[in-house]
């Protein structure tokens, strides 16, 4: 069930609000919880197994972990001061181990659907090139739908738990509506339980303005998907199908469409999700913020993406950072390279599709996903380093890095265009003149037929 469809905005949304206006406030968690199940039954139907597996796993984790910080706090008054303090490094020792394993099992599925068939094609590939290794049948699994994103938000659910950010779910429906929550589990954004547990478990009355400003946001998500999007992906797709028929500036226009309809279409679906979840009551997290008029590259991937950036920073990025080989290494670094493991976790994230959250990955998604991050340090380093060029060289990698030139086969001379647009000094007007001045560097190259 498409979000755009007609079925979905005027008899699913319909039904659901009207169900959910009519009940008590007891009643309306469970017509969420029925909402969604049938939403996801509908759109992805016996694989709906997957999304009770995970829950189920992430509220045993959850109650395991609760348990055990019972049980530490019972014992905890009658132990001497020796005894208290090993039964907590016990106590530890156990919990680490509980979210370990519920994260491990919760992602293995993620793995095994997405990954393991691209992994025996290159086994196999590897095979071809040296004699005597076997090949391997390709698994061939279908994937559920929005796989990626409850299984992330369940590893955040028991990470959460683990660390006492909040309280553990007293009922097996209650993560199950977490996860399953219809606006977010197709297209996220990857929400935190401690963030909408209060709405969606005792949710507001209904009030027109709620209402109001959920219907207005699904309008103006609906008009940039359909009006923008698609209009757009006309143009990119005549241009990157045959790109060598056209003038370098054709290409480039092409490229910089090619970013407006990624974020035609992904912002347009946020804004429906967002919308919906609002006539419920309920706030869902914002994934973009006006990323095109950012200063620098990393404040343009603090607002491109915004949740998935948060999730690997606080559950990637910041626990390596605690590790104890990485404060030892830390001051050894020179000072220009130090920023450069946030512009990579920040990297990554903005290579979602790429990394195959919400795709199949495939090579063009590694390659995309290994250079960006790469653009993205070597631009933080240059602008550490306080170098006059810093400012140009950071808007082309950010550029490059988000416009998708990568996938546009052998488009050396694009890439001449990034090298050349980086020696451009900076101009007052650099917000808007920046692109201008790409697509006029662009013209170096003529169309195939003129050449």
């Amino acid at each position: 069930m498409s979000y755009n469809s007609f079925i979905y905005l005027f008899v699913f949304l319909a039904v659901a609000w009207g169900a959910w206006a009519v009940l008590p406030q007891r009643g309306r968690p469970f017509v969420l919880l029925a909402a969604s199940m049938v939403f996801y039954l509908v759109s992805a139907r016996q694989y709906v197994l997957y999304i009770l597996a995970v829950a189920a796993v992430a509220w045993a984790v959850g109650q395991q972990l609760a348990r055990l910080d019972a049980l530490f706090a019972a014992a905890k008054p009658d132990l001497a001061a020796p005894a208290r303090k090993a039964m907590k490094k016990q106590v530890a020792s156990l919990k680490k181990f509980t979210v370990g394993f519920g994260a491990v099992l919760s992602v293995a599925a993620l793995l095994a659907v997405k990954y393991l068939p691209f992994a025996v094609r290159v086994w196999n590939a590897l095979a071809a090139w040296l004699p005597g290794s076997p090949s391997l049948a390709v698994p061939s699994f279908v994937q559920p739908l929005g796989l990626s994103f409850f299984t992330l938000m369940a590893v955040s659910y028991v990470v959460d738990v683990y660390r006492g950010a909040c309280a553990p779910a007293a009922h097996y429906w209650q993560v199950l509506l977490f996860l399953g929550f219809w606006p977010h589990v197709v297209e996220g954004p990857f929400d935190r339980y401690g963030a909408l547990a209060p709405a969606l478990f005792d949710p507001p009355r209904p009030s027109y303005r709620s209402l109001t400003f959920g219907v207005q946001r699904i309008l103006w998500g609906l008009f940039k998907k359909m009006v923008i999007a698609d209009r757009a992906y006309m143009c990119v797709k005549a241009v990157f199908d045959d790109w060598v028929q056209y003038s370098g500036a054709a290409v480039a226009l092409g490229t910089l469409l090619y970013t407006l309809e990624l974020y035609a279409e992904f912002s347009g679906c946020m804004d429906i999700v967002c919308g919906s979840a609002e006539m419920f009551g309920v706030p869902l997290a914002e994934n973009f913020r006006q990323p095109f008029f950012s200063r620098s590259v990393g404040e343009f991937w603090r607002r491109w993406h915004i949740t998935l950036g948060a999730w690997l920073r606080e559950y990637v990025f910041q626990p390596a950072c605690a590790q104890q080989a990485y404060a030892e290494v830390y001051p050894v670094l020179p000072r220009q390279i130090r920023p450069c493991g946030g512009a990579a976790v920040a990297g990554l994230g903005g290579a979602r599709r790429d990394l195959g959250v919400d795709r199949a990955v495939a090579w063009r998604g590694v390659y995309l996903s290994a250079v960006r991050p790469v653009l993205l340090c070597a631009a933080v380093a240059w602008r550490a380093g306080r170098t006059a060029a810093a400012e140009s060289a950071a808007r082309p990698a950010c550029l490059a890095a988000k416009t998708g030139v990568p996938p546009v086969a052998d488009c050396a001379h694009v890439w001449a265009c990034l090298l050349r647009y980086a020696a451009v000094p900076r101009q007052r007007c650099a917000r808007c003149g920046g692109y201008a001045g790409f697509a006029l560097s662009a013209l170096w190259k003529k169309p195939a037929h003129q050449a």
